[in-house]
């Protein structure tokens, strides 16, 4: 059996089939001992790509498509033509906006956290320690220990230290969050926990800062100067 690849035009996915070509043998002579010998199983054609992804696509004219551009969105045709998307790396990461620490269920202290994100080569971090109702939420009083802890590490550091928090989301759209804990905040991320059925009207305007799972945050720039929640819809 011979494996060979051939490229199939099904609208504007790539089709790749592994066809086989017959043996040396006829169906008369099959069987027979005289002509099942190893030249008569002698393999035809040439292998032309498989060891690599790579491969498979140079050998029907293509550029290789990452898998997070195959969606069939024209992505065949700018691989033809040499105009695919450059996409984001990990080193084009220049900071950290969604941090737990040791405060609610992360594993790290603040300074732990702001050291690892130095040794990345990132610019800051956000430190976003979740609130009540759950268990491990940080309340309000220890989370203004928090924040002074945040501004004393980035001060030791000389890093740039985001106080945030990921905050529930109640079910008639308020925050599980003092406002006066909010207004000391750099960025703060918004997130339905547990009330998943509630009405999505109820997160309304001023009680909306921002919206989180995955964390869409509205955030200022890394300057550590007090956060005035400001309403997203």
């Amino acid at each position: 059996m011979n494996l060979k690849v051939s490229a199939l035009p099904l609208n504007t996915s790539l089709a790749l089939r592994l066809t086989t070509s017959p043996c040396a043998t006829s169906p008369s002579s099959a069987g027979s001992p005289s002509t099942n010998t190893a030249s008569s199983r002698k393999r035809q054609g040439k292998k032309v790509a498989g060891e690599t992804e790579e491969g498979v696509y140079e050998a029907v004219g293509l550029l290789w498509i990452p898998p997070e551009l195959r969606e069939d969105r024209g992505e065949l045709e700018a691989a033809a033509k040499g105009t695919l998307p450059r996409l984001v790396t990990l080193e084009d990461i220049r900071g950290e906006t969604h941090a737990h620490t040791k405060w609610s269920d992360g594993f790290a202290t603040v300074e732990e956290m702001a050291r690892a994100a130095m040794e990345r080569g990132y610019e800051y971090i956000a430190i976003t320690d979740h609130s009540p109702p759950m268990g491990w939420g940080v309340k309000p009083e220890d989370f203004k220990r928090l924040i002074r802890e945040i501004r004393m590490v980035s001060d030791k550091l000389g890093f740039p230290i985001l106080a945030g928090i990921e905050v529930d989301i109640a079910p008639d759209g308020s925050l599980h969050m003092d406002e006066e804990v909010l207004r000391q905040l750099d960025i703060i991320i918004a997130a339905v926990h547990s009330a998943m059925r509630m009405d999505i009207n109820a997160i309304d305007p001023p009680n909306r800062q921002g919206n989180g799972e995955p964390a869409c945050p509205h955030h200022q720039s890394p300057n550590r100067q007090a956060h005035q929640p400001k309403t997203t819809v």
